[in-house]
């Protein structure tokens, strides 16, 4: 980034006159930690996870990561670097100061590194120091820094080693104070105009002159490289990037980029990594700089003339690599294999990949998986509906029906039909059927066999020959049967081995070999169209009903061609309406272009989880996916920390949070709260309830998302939104990324370059909107959300939890309450203690907050504008009255109902002085009577003090509370009356001790 925001000189508005944007304040409404901070260092797994991705024998990095890792995660993680919600500065995209460091420190180190370019520790040391604090300006809000004057010196040296210390700055370098002044050489010429000071004269510098400029290059570079490069191809507009990279590697090394021109989100993974390991392996590009849609490389000048693959060779390398993938994968995990009604069901794909022969033993190993020992046999089943159907007269009744209710009945007769099935496809399933009724020495029952109807698509033939069969060859155990199986599929793919090798066999990929062909850019040499005309008529089709009608796809709106999708294609359910169907239509089934199958393909195959979620059962858990888009870009070490992460990731818990705001957490500590989410370890399948791609180590995905299932029966959409949307805000923490959460299926945007803010929640459910007010969320508002989300989830727990259940589905009304007024903040207040059938608030225990002060703090986080109201009242009534019991709330607002009953209960024509002074009248009574002992309670005043103190208080409560709070309309006070007298109390709960004086409790004795 050459200048901060608005610095750069080729941007509109002028240096002179450019402002920083202002620091967000820290919010503290959540907080009770000690100004000093306990240095308690936290090793966030975001820190260790670099720490491991940077090189081991780079010791100086490894220092400053674990050093001054955790100090700038704190510090930088929701500082905005550019963009933000300011006016003027909201047309920037977002980026984190976090972000803008690493993004400019690990690129111009390799930089360096591949050029093979000598730093002493040093000089790397001076170089971070200074690339780190290079917006110092921004960081403490002050404009126009320089060294030129004495005052401006002293001023800019005194911010310099503030931040020094407060990043461990001086811990990473202790010779800082040596070298500090070529720091502050480095800091103010990083950028290429703005505050730039190049007089030698004004700075004490250490080292020589040409590491000054070295070290001044690296910075530059560092910034322009953080601050432009948005897409794989950005250098091509930067010619000063190019520069940067000629000077620093001393001409030896180029850019060279692959760009993908769409994102739809694993099949652009695939697409990029099989690019990336062509471009890697037989070229010999370094891959600098990871972004969704392609990665931009480091190239050595002397082998620019290297042959680039062609599109052909790129689409083939595509395939190559995406049947590695899936092989893999469905060999270990056999996706979409269901049982039915009707028998097992598998996915058209697994033909894609896999010969006759390997097939016939995937659904063996299918065949064990799913009817496993503990599951009940359907044998007795399909008995009794043979017997039916003899007695109905559609069997003979000469055929003996007698087999046992096995288990290993269901397998042998579901494998059998499955053979058929496959094995039919090349010859007729007639002979199949003969050649293993031949092999399992049953042809004296093959006249039977084919007088057996398959009843409503059931294979009963094949569960009368297996029952048979393990009649008379009783005793095989598991091992057995296997054996079997294998002997069944070795003689029929062997005696049709010929008939099969000549059957012609479509290619499944071509649809992708064209699409990589019209979207795979690299370094310009692709000739790149997309067949617009082609999509238009396609889509134009759509809109037509009979001859000549398109199915059209459902989640794109492609040239390819489109087809009935079925329920193993997709992992929807595919009879749900669409709005790309036409309402009058007899249509039931949603459309599916080729490319989309594809897409859905691979997330049934190379997506991790213990769910084998597809059609209703994926419905029924309302899945919403998280996005995670890098801002710009991903380094190889920021790449391997963010796919690591993302393999950790678990699901949330938010009953742990809440443990951490009871003891006075921030917000803002919930970028240190990882251990929250990202796991230690990755979980095992039978724990994962995330829905989270699944690459090896050495093919990191270019591009994250995961899908979060909502668990429970029959969920509600309130519930479905409320653990995506938490994830989705601590996400942009965790990862240090952009984040989108939506329910689409395909990724709303191409990359981070095509939406500004950090947080977009996408169509959410209105409780988001209600605490959120907005749907997309620029950088600096992050903080606050999180605390008003917290906020609401810890109420509705607090007021609604069923043990371990913490009742979602109430959110909706809670966050509408409170929006309308958030004095209802107090009303869950009171639901929670009636709840627990408290009759006071216990006291706080391990250093939770006081409940009561933890809800005046929700209070304020939540919009609550009348604290200022509810203090008033409290101090001017409780100056002169004390309850009997502080802990009743009966009793602290006594005084206070009796003021709020005079008001409402009025007439409207009484004027306002006689209304006060009904008012001061039975107040006045009620502390007589407590003089008298007539009454519980305490005075507190003499009794002249007394008289003014309690018209005090009702002058203040009629004019503030009543005329100009409720304007002067007393059905609104009375609707209000209960929600305010709940913050009343609850700050009476809170601040009571100030009441305690000598002179009270001198007086409390005769009240008794």
């Amino acid at each position: 980034m050459v200048e901060q925001l608005e610095m750069f000189s080729q941007l509109d508005d002028s240096e002179e006159n450019r402002e920083v944007i202002p620091i967000p304040m820290q919010l503290a409404q959540l907080m009770d930690l000690e100004d000093d901070e306990a240095e308690v260092e936290e090793i966030f797994a975001h820190i260790a996870l670099l720490k491991r991705a940077i090189p081991a024998d780079d010791h100086v990095l490894q220092d400053y990561v674990e050093v001054v890792g955790p100090r700038m995660q704190k510090e930088y993680t929701l500082r905005s670097a550019k963009g933000s919600s300011v006016e003027k500065y909201a047309r920037n995209d977002d980026q984190s100061m976090l972000a803008h460091i690493l993004n400019g420190v690990f690129p111009t180190l390799q930089i360096v590194r591949e050029s093979e370019t000598d730093l002493s520790p040093i000089e790397k040391q001076l170089y971070l120091i200074a690339y780190t604090l290079h917006d110092l300006d921004k960081l403490v809000n002050v404009q126009g820094l320089s060294v030129a004057e004495d005052k401006k010196k002293s001023e800019f040296y005194g911010y310099l080693d503030d931040w020094v210390e407060r990043l461990h700055l001086d811990k990473f370098c202790p010779e800082y104070d040596e070298y500090r002044e070529d720091v502050g050489y480095l800091i103010l010429n990083t950028q290429v105009k703005y505050g730039a000071d190049l007089n030698p004269q004004n700075f004490d510098r250490q080292l020589p002159t040409d590491r000054h400029e070295f070290l001044k290059d690296m910075c530059r570079c560092s910034d322009l490289i953080a601050y432009f490069m948005k897409n794989p191809a950005s250098f091509l507009e930067r010619q000063d990037i190019r520069d940067s990279l000629t000077l620093l590697s001393r001409g030896k090394l180029v850019f060279s980029y692959h760009k993908v021109s769409e994102n739809r989100g694993m099949l652009t993974n695939v697409i990029n990594n099989a690019v990336l390991a062509e471009m890697r392996g037989n070229l010999g590009w370094k891959p600098f700089l990871f972004f969704p849609t392609g990665v931009t490389y480091l190239q050595n000048r002397d082998s620019q003339d290297s042959t680039l693959p062609i599109g052909e060779e790129i689409a083939e390398v595509v395939v190559e690599k995406l049947t590695e993938y899936c092989t893999s994968r469905l060999r270990q995990n056999l996706n979409g294999f269901t049982r039915g009604g009707k028998g097992f069901k598998y996915a058209d794909y697994y033909d894609a990949f896999f010969e006759p022969h390997e097939m016939l033993e995937l659904i063996q190993k299918g065949c064990f998986k799913i009817l496993r020992q503990d599951k009940a046999p359907s044998a007795g089943k399909r008995l009794s509906k043979l017997q039916q159907l003899q007695t109905e007269g559609k069997i003979p009744e000469d055929i003996s029906l007698d087999f046992e209710d096995d288990l290993r009945v269901d397998q042998l007769a579901e494998y059998l039909v499955e053979v058929e099935k496959l094995i039919g496809g090349f010859a007729s399933r007639e002979t199949v059927a003969n050649e293993i009724l031949s092999y399992l020495g049953m042809s004296n029952l093959r006249e039977t066999f084919t007088s057996i109807p398959s009843q409503g698509g059931v294979p009963l033939p094949w569960y009368f020959i297996a029952g048979k069969y393990l009649l008379q060859n009783r005793g095989k155990d598991e091992n057995d049967m296997r054996d079997l199986f294998e002997e069944i599929a070795g003689n029929v793919t062997k005696v049709f081995a010929e008939t099969i090798r000549n059957q012609p066999r479509s290619d499944s990929f071509a649809t992708l070999r064209d699409y990589v062909k019209q979207t795979v850019d690299i370094n310009g040499h692709q000739n790149l169209h997309q067949n617009f005309q082609a999509e238009l008529t396609r889509y134009t089709n759509t809109k037509k009903i009979g001859r000549g009608a398109d199915k059209g796809c459902s989640l794109c709106s492609s040239a390819f061609q489109t087809q009935e999708s079925s329920e193993t294609d997709v992992i929807f359910a595919p009879q749900v309406f669409s709005h790309k169907t036409p309402i009058n239509s007899g249509r039931v089934k949603r459309g599916i272009c080729q490319l989309c199958k594809l897409e859905m393909m691979l997330r049934q195959i190379l997506i991790r989880s213990r769910w084998n979620l597809i059609g209703a059962g994926y419905e029924s858990v309302k899945i919403k996916w998280i996005y995670l888009y890098p801002s710009y870009f991903f380094t190889p070490e920021t790449s391997g920390v963010i796919g690591k992460a993302y393999q950790n990731l678990k699901s949330l818990n938010f009953f742990d949070i809440r443990k951490k705001f009871h003891k006075g957490k921030a917000a803002t500590d919930l970028i240190g709260l990882d251990e929250f989410i990202i796991d230690t370890e990755i979980p095992g399948t039978e724990k994962e309830n995330l829905l989270k791609m699944d690459f090896s180590t050495n093919d990191l995905a270019t591009f994250y998302f995961c899908g979060i299932p909502t668990l429970g029966t029959r969920p509600t959409d309130t519930e479905s939104w409320a653990m995506p949307t938490l994830l989705g805000l601590l996400s942009t923490l965790a990862f240090n990324a952009k984040v989108v959460v939506t329910e689409s299926q395909v990724p709303l945007y191409h990359s981070a370059e095509e939406f500004k803010e950090t947080v977009v929640i996408n169509a959410p459910h209105p409780f988001v909107t209600h605490i959120l007010q907005k749907e997309r969320l620029r950088i600096d508002e992050i903080e606050k959300s999180l605390e008003k989300l917290s906020a609401i989830y810890d109420i509705n727990i607090d007021a609604f939890r069923d043990g371990a259940k913490p009742q979602w589905q109430h959110l909706n009304s809670v966050a509408g309450n409170i929006e309308t007024d958030p004095l209802y903040v107090f009303h869950y207040l009171d639901v929670f203690r009636r709840k627990n059938k408290w009759d006071s608030f216990p006291k706080p225990k391990d250093g939770d907050i006081f409940i009561p002060e933890r809800y005046l703090r929700f209070y304020e986080t939540l919009g609550g504008d009348k604290m200022s109201l509810i203090e008033g009242i409290a101090q001017r009534c409780f100056n002169f009255y004390s309850p009997a019991d502080r802990r009743v709330p009966h009793s602290v607002l006594r005084v206070v109902s009796l003021v709020e009953g005079v008001i409402i209960n009025s007439e409207s024509t009484v004027k306002q002085p006689d209304l006060k002074w009904q008012a001061r009248g039975v107040i006045q009574d009620l502390m007589r009577r407590i003089r008298n002992g007539g009454a519980q309670g305490y005075f507190r005043l003499s009794e002249q003090e007394e008289l003014k103190a309690i018209e005090a208080l009702v002058d203040y409560f009629y004019e503030e509370v009543f005329k100009n709070d409720c304007g002067e309309q007393r059905a609104i006070l009375r609707a209000r009356r209960n929600l305010l007298n709940s913050g009343i109390n609850a700050w009476y709960q809170v601040n009571w001790e100030q009441f305690r004086k000598e002179k009270n409790e001198e007086t409390t004795d005769v009240n008794n």
